[in-house]
């Protein structure tokens, strides 16, 4: 088993997160692409690899929408030269970064065309676009490992596009075990399909808790994490009217009442954790982002373990190697 973070890159902070990251042990660190609320990701990855010589960096996540594929391999292979092979490349359909220039998420459909894509391009492979074959050039001279493509997967439909397509499959299910259990195994019955085998698919997942002795103090510190998430979800472009009643509630409140905003590389110390339960049920502890306006309408959970953190971080996330 493999622990993680995902953070929110913060200008002239970003490579001191990740050496913080890399010195407390963590094995990954992924910095959000979302480009109205944070810096450039790609060019933050690069400083992180600069000053780190161990972790694993990337992407949680990019997406099809915002960058053409060629564009993120590119960028990708050239973190992966520049960090000697630390590379992974997480992608998703888009949340914040096109709901904040006022579009959805693309396509399960052109998402499973443009990850098929960008897998080929990652390799090295031709890829054809609209008849024009197109590589990454100088992929042959980088002379590095391909880069490992991950894919963010809620949904069944996009569940079982990762386990066809990825290398790595990271649920964005929330903490609910039943619901992670039901994710794990639409995987493993896709990447069977698929003519996989299910137990060589490395499976994650993203989830945010505090830790703390007091469960009121807990569940307010834990909130605002919550309904980062949770808002984007809310966001226009996004149909909250489709989830579970539960979810969709929460959602248009969030979408109504809440305006999350970053700060950069701030410096107060918060006591909060965030614990991520792998496919094979153990647990681990990572950061939680610093609390922004949140509604009482959004679930609430906690687990084990504490750790020290700095704001502005995000819920972290894991992924296990293979059973």
């Amino acid at each position: 088993m493999k622990l993680g973070l995902l953070l929110f890159p913060a200008p002239r902070g970003s490579a001191q997160l990740a050496r913080m990251a890399e010195n407390m042990g963590f094995d990954s660190l992924v910095f959000a692409d979302t480009q109205n609320i944070t810096p450039e990701v790609w060019g933050q990855l690069m400083l992180a690899a600069r000053d780190t010589e161990r972790i694993e960096l990337g992407t949680g996540v990019t997406n099809p929408g915002t960058r053409d594929v060629a564009v993120t391999a590119s960028a990708a292979l050239a973190l992966q030269v520049e960090s000697d092979g630390r590379a992974v490349c997480g992608i998703g359909r888009g949340d914040s970064s096109l709901g904040k220039i006022g579009r959805g998420p693309v396509s399960v459909q052109e998402f499973e065309r443009d990850i098929d894509r960008l897998r080929r391009y990652l390799r090295g492979d031709s890829v054809d676009r609209d008849g024009t074959a197109s590589r990454i050039e100088w992929h042959a001279e980088a002379n590095v490992p391909p880069v490992p493509l991950e894919v963010a997967a809620t949904g069944r439909r996009v569940i079982e596009v990762a386990a066809r397509h990825a290398d790595r499959i990271v649920f964005a299910v929330g903490a609910d075990e039943e619901r992670l259990a039901r994710s794990i195994a639409i995987a493993r019955g896709a990447a069977a399909a698929s003519g996989r085998d299910p137990d060589q698919l490395p499976l994650g997942a993203w989830i945010n808790a505090v830790v703390h002795p007091d469960v009121a103090a807990a569940r307010a510190a834990v909130r605002g994490g919550l309904s980062a998430f949770a808002h984007f979800s809310g966001f226009s472009g996004m149909r909250p009217e489709a989830m579970n009643p539960a979810l969709r509630d929460a959602a248009l409140h969030l979408r109504e009442t809440t305006t999350c905003a970053i700060t950069a590389a701030p410096r107060q110390r918060t006591r909060n954790s965030s614990t991520t339960i792998s496919s094979t049920g153990s647990a681990s502890w990572g950061q939680s982002r610093r609390p922004c306006p949140a509604s009482d309408a959004w679930p609430r959970s906690a687990s084990t373990s504490a750790g020290w953190c700095r704001a502005p971080v995000m819920p972290h996330r894991k992924w296990s190697a293979p059973r």
